[in-house]
Parts: C-alpha cells; sequence; structure tokens
C-alpha cells in the first residue's frame, strides 16, 4: 500500500491523528471539565460571553482578582482544543480556580468552528481575540504587557500560528506581544490532516497547499517569547513526534524553549497536569505566567 504522509498509509495516519485513540473516558473528562468551569464562575470574579467580533461564536471569558483596580496582573489566554470543529471555552475555566487567586487574570475564548469557518477563519478570530484582550485587558487589572497565551490540541496548533510573523502590524499589536508561549498536544504539521481517509479535515476541508501555509512547524519565528512544548507519553506515535520535532525545530532556530514529555498523560489528562503544582511541566507553566 502506498504512503500518504511521511512513513504512514492513508487508513494508518487515520488512526495517528485521532486524539482519542486508547482513550476510553473522554465523555467523563469533558463533562468533568465542564462542571468545574461552573463551578469556578461561582467562585471567581468572571465576566462571561465578553463580545471580541461581530460572529456569533466571537465571545471570551474573563476571570480576574477581585481587587482588580490595582491592576498591573499577569494575563493568561488560553485556546480550547476540539478538532477545529468542537470545543468551548465553557470547559477551559477551571484553571482559573487555583490561577486566579495567586494573582493573575484568566481569559478563555471562543472561534468560529468548522465547518462553518475555515482555517484562515479560524486563525482570525483567535488573532482577534489577542487583539481585544491587550487593548481592553487593563480594565479587569490585566497587565497587556504581560501576556502568556496557552493551548491545547488544535488550540495548541493555533496557539503556534499566534507565534507567526507577519500579522501583527494588520492587528494593531505589537510582534512582541507575547511574554510566554505553552503549547500542548497540538498538530504543527497541517499536512498530516489532509492523506487521512477521515478525520479533522472532512470538515476543515484544506488543500496541502492551505494546511502547510497554516503549519507553524513550516513557518518558525524569527525571534519569539520563551516557549513550552508539551506532550503525553500514552499519546499516538504521531501526536507525540509533532511535538517533539516541533520543540527540536524551534531550538535549531535558536528560540528559548522547554520540551516536556508528561509520563503517564494521554491527550486529555494532560490539560490538568499543566496546571498542576508537582507536576514539572506545571510548575514551568506557573513560572512563565509569572506566579
Amino acid at each position: 500500500m502506498s504512503t500518504v504522509y511521511r512513513n504512514y498509509t492513508a487508513e494508518q495516519l487515520t488512526g495517528q491523528i485521532n486524539a482519542g485513540a486508547g482513550v476510553a473516558n473522554i465523555e467523563q473528562i469533558q463533562q468533568q471539565n465542564g462542571a468545574d468551569t461552573a463551578r469556578t464562575r461561582k467562585t471567581i470574579a468572571c465576566e462571561i460571553d465578553v463580545a471580541y467580533g461581530t460572529e456569533p461564536l466571537q465571545k471570551l471569558d474573563i476571570y480576574y482578582p477581585k481587587d482588580k483596580k490595582s491592576g498591573g496582573y499577569p494575563v493568561v489566554i488560553d485556546v480550547h482544543g476540539g478538532g477545529w470543529r468542537a470545543g468551548s471555552k465553557n470547559g477551559r475555566g477551571f484553571p482559573a480556580e487555583s490561577l486566579v487567586p495567586q494573582g493573575c487574570v484568566w481569559v478563555t475564548i471562543d472561534y468560529g468552528l468548522a465547518p462553518a469557518y475555515r482555517i484562515d477563519q479560524i486563525v482570525d478570530h483567535v488573532r482577534s481575540a489577542v487583539t481585544w484582550v491587550y487593548k481592553n485587558i487593563a480594565t479587569y487589572g490585566g497587565d497587556p504587557n504581560r501576556i502568556t497565551v496557552c493551548g491545547h490540541s488544535a488550540g495548541g496548533h493555533l496557539t503556534g500560528t499566534l507565534l507567526m510573523d507577519g500579522w501583527h502590524a494588520k492587528y494593531g499589536v505589537p510582534e512582541n506581544v507575547f511574554k510566554g508561549a505553552c503549547l500542548s498536544s497540538g498538530v504543527y504539521d497541517m499536512e498530516a490532516l489532509v492523506g487521512a481517509t477521515a478525520g479533522y479535515n472532512d470538515e476543515l476541508g484544506m488543500t496541502k497547499e492551505v494546511a502547510r501555509a497554516h503549519s507553524p512547524y513550516h513557518h518558525l519565528p524569527r525571534k519569539s517569547c520563551p516557549l513550552i512544548v508539551a506532550w503525553g507519553d500514552k499519546e499516538t506515535d504521531e501526536f507525540q513526534r509533532q511535538s517533539r520535532d516541533f520543540a527540536e525545530a524551534l531550538a535549531a532556530a535558536g528560540l528559548k524553549v522547554e520540551a516536556f514529555e508528561c509520563k503517564g498523560d494521554h491527550h486529555f489528562s494532560i490539560a490538568r497536569t499543566q496546571i498542576d503544582p508537582n507536576s514539572a511541566f506545571g510548575k514551568a507553566f506557573i513560572k512563565m505566567i509569572g506566579l
């Protein structure tokens, strides 16, 4: 059988890019994330569904310290996963419960999803959300000069597109808008999605050319803020390779990057490890924020 990407046949690639491969309790994890986010909204000061654009899904949530008037808090922008076709900020508020009391502003964003939106439109939404935060977060006590961005899975990829050069002037933000970026379990070479018999590209509808144009691996920044790239050792071989190769490429380009292979983590459990102060990954992320 012929190969379509690296050494994979189309059938093999389909299994390799399945983020849920080998994970039996995905629905339970997602329900817990949603329940914990709902609880966080009751315990942490927040403003929900703030519009950052005119499209229906261009909304974000802001969790902030009660004494926001004192200002100057570091800011974290979180980009959710879900395969570019699902997912929501409604399952990504729970980290604020532990992080905001330490002194930061936690922002979770929604963006348009495939197939209603193309990848270029999705990327535009994420960049537009960053722009809104940069220009408005001081109202919530956040310091626009201390923004960290993080993303998991599809959100990891979209965080990677924020590191690319050449978009900042159009959106009215400085090239050094981020003071740190944390990417976990992402796809950084989007061409991997195109050759599969089924999967995320069913809705995204990308050609190889479009996929490559939106692949962080093929568009490394000339300079960058400090970076973290993390993945779980229970993920598929291709998900692990993508993260490992991306981290190595960033380091080879002379950028400051820390790489973490999280032992025992699968694609969905790593989101909790990111905020675990007892894990090496969690310690590095919390330090990156400035807490």
